[in-house]
C-alpha cells in the first residue's frame, strides 16, 4: 500500500509561516515610515533650532515688520522712562508758567522718545545690536541646555527659573541718539553711558549720570518664566535630560529608519507591494505633518494677544519652520511618485510586462524625454536645493537606467 502524503499538514505550516511573515513586514512598514518622519524632524531641528545663524535669520526677518519695531521699541521706552525720570528732567527746562503744562509736554516727549527708540531699533547698527543679543542668547541658552551653564556676563541670565533677553546696549544706544538730537538736555553725560564695556557698567552709568536709582531688572525682557512650575530647578534639569537625548537619539532615529525599511523590503513576499506601501506612508504622513506647520502657527497667532509680539513669533517661526516645509513637500511627492511609478510596473499575473514597461520598452526615447521633463517639472515645482537636486537626480538616474534596461534592442 502507498502512503499518500497529507498535503493539508504540510501546507498549514507554510501558510502559518506567509501569516507571520506578512504580520512582521506590516510592523516594520509602520515603524518604519513612523521612525523616518520622526528622524526627519529631528534632523531638522538639530539644523535649524540649534543653529544661531538661522535663528538670527528668522528674528531678521520678524524685525522688518514695522509692527515688531514698534512692540521692542515701545518695550524700551518703558525701561528708559523708569530710569530717566521725564517730568524732573523738564522741570530744568520749561518755565515755571508752563508747569500746567508738564503732563502735555511729558506725554508728547515719551512719544518722540518711542519714534526715535523706532529709528534706532530698525536702523543697521540697531538690528545688529539685536541681532548679537539674539546670537549670544541662543548661544547661552544651548550651553544652559548642555549642562554647561552660563556666564558672568552672558547677555541671558537665568535666575529662579527666570530667562532674560538683555536689551541694555540698545537701550545706550537710543539714549545718544536722543541726545544728539537734542531730546534729552546737553547737561547729561549721555555719551560716556554708550562707552560702557559691559551691561552692568552701563546700568551703573545711566544711575549716575541721571541721578537715579534704576530698577531691578532694568533692560532685561523676560522670555521664560517658569515660576509657576513647582520647582524651576527640576525643569531646568528635565530640559537638560531631554536635550541630552535629543542630541544622542537623532542619529539613532536615522538609524532604526534605514534598519526598518531594510527589514520590510528584505521580510516582504512582494517587495513590489512592500515598497509602495513604504512610500504611500511616507508620503501622507509628510503631508499630515506639513499641514500640522500651519496648525502649530495658527496655534501661536491666537495663542498671543499683543500685537507686536504676535507678528513677531508667527514670522519667526515661519521663517524657522520653512525649510522644513519645504522639505516636507518634496518628501510628499517623491514619496508619492514612487509608489505610483512601482504600482504602475508590476508585472501582470501571469508574470509579463507591464503596460508601462511594455510602453516603454517600445518608446524608449519618448520615455527619457518623460522622464526629464517631469524632474525639471519637480524641481521647478519644489525649488533647486542641495537635498532637492541629489534626490530628484537619483530618481532621474534610476528612470533612465530602467528605460535602458527595459528597451527594445535596435533592429538593423
Amino acid at each position: 500500500m502507498t502512503d499518500v502524503p497529507s498535503t493539508p499538514q504540510v501546507e498549514a505550516p507554510k501558510a502559518s509561516r506567509q501569516i507571520g511573515r506578512r504580520v512582521g513586514t506590516g510592523v516594520a512598514v509602520v515603524l518604519a515610515v513612523v521612525l523616518f518622519l520622526v528622524a526627519t524632524i529631528g534632523v531638522w531641528a538639530k539644523r535649524t533650532v540649534l543653529s544661531a545663524d538661522r535663528i538670527v535669520t528668522a528674528v531678521d526677518k520678524a524685525a522688518s515688520d514695522p509692527r515688531v519695531v514698534d512692540a521692542l521699541a515701545e518695550r524700551i521706552t518703558v525701561e528708559i522712562v523708569s530710569a530717566v525720570d521725564i517730568k524732573t528732567m523738564l522741570s530744568g527746562v520749561l518755565p515755571d508758567k508752563l508747569d500746567p503744562l508738564a503732563p502735555v509736554v511729558e506725554a508728547a516727549v515719551r512719544d518722540v522718545l518711542q519714534k526715535q527708540v523706532a529709528k534706532v531699533v530698525g536702523s543697521p547698527q540697531g538690528l545688529a545690536l539685536l541681532n548679537g543679543a539674539v546670537r549670544s542668547a541662543h548661544d547661552a541658552a544651548i550651553r544652559l541646555l548642555n549642562g554647561g551653564g552660563l556666564s558672568p556676563n552672558s547677555i541671558v541670565s537665568v535666575t529662579d527659573g527666570e530667562v532674560t533677553l538683555d536689551v541694555v546696549p540698545l537701550i545706550a544706544r537710543s539714549l545718544s541718539l536722543m541726545q544728539d538730537r537734542g531730546i534729552i538736555p546737553g547737561k547729561f553725560d549721555v555719551q560716556s553711558i554708550a562707552s560702557q564695556a559691559s551691561s552692568n557698567d552701563i546700568v551703573k552709568k545711566i544711575a549716575s549720570v541721571f541721578g537715579v536709582t534704576v530698577p531691578e531688572g532694568f533692560g532685561h525682557i523676560v522670555i521664560i518664566d517658569s515660576q509657576q512650575l513647582a520647582n524651576g530647578k527640576a525643569a531646568l534639569a528635565n530640559a537638560q535630560k531631554a536635550m541630552a537625548i535629543f542630541q544622542k537619539a537623532t542619529l539613532i532615529l536615522v538609524a532604526l529608519a534605514l534598519i526598518f525599511i531594510a527589514i520590510a523590503l528584505l521580510v516582504s513576499a512582494d517587495r513590489r507591494r512592500t515598497l509602495v506601501q513604504l512610500m504611500v506612508g511616507i508620503g501622507v504622513g509628510a503631508i499630515l505633518l506639513r499641514i500640522g506647520i500651519d496648525k502649530v502657527v495658527q496655534v501661536i497667532n491666537h495663542a498671543i494677544e499683543e500685537v507686536g509680539i504676535k507678528v513677531a513669533a508667527v514670522q519667526v517661526t515661519e521663517s524657522l519652520t520653512e525649510s522644513l516645509a519645504r522639505t516636507l513637500v518634496v518628501m510628499a511627492i517623491v514619496a508619492l511618485s514612487v509608489a505610483l511609478i512601482a504600482y504602475l510596473l508590476r508585472p501582470g499575473k501571469d508574470g509579463s510586462d507591464s503596460r508601462l514597461t511594455a510602453s516603454i520598452s517600445a518608446r524608449p526615447e519618448i520615455a527619457r524625454i518623460v522622464i526629464v521633463t517631469l524632474s525639471l517639472l519637480l524641481l521647478a515645482a519644489v525649488g533647486v536645493g542641495l537635498v532637492t537636486v541629489l534626490i530628484v537626480g537619483a530618481l532621474c538616474i534610476a528612470g533612465l537606467l530602467y528605460v535602458g534596461r527595459h528597451a527594445a534592442p535596435a533592429i538593423d
